[in-house]
């Protein structure tokens, strides 16, 4: 929230390149793009789910609503 601009995009350019590039990977390695997308979403949700028990980290699910935004725009 109190970062720069620059580093924040930065840093969202590369979420978006690393999970819409594994949804893309497994969509090609034959599982179906819906199936690639919940996977990772559903993963990105644990690991937001387990920061809950480390210290002075709270949870957030807007890695995992990333994945899903970019699974429905490789559709």
């Amino acid at each position: 929230m109190y970062g720069s601009i620059d580093v924040d995009v930065l840093s969202f350019l590369e979420k978006f390149f690393l999970y819409g590039g594994l949804i893309w990977l497994l969509a090609e390695s034959g599982i179906s793009r819906r199936s690639a997308t919940g996977m990772v979403a559903g993963t990105l949700f644990a690991t937001s789910i387990a920061e809950t028990y480390l210290p002075h980290r709270s949870a957030e699910i807007t890695d995992a609503v990333m994945a899903l935004a970019i699974g429905a725009s490789l559709r």
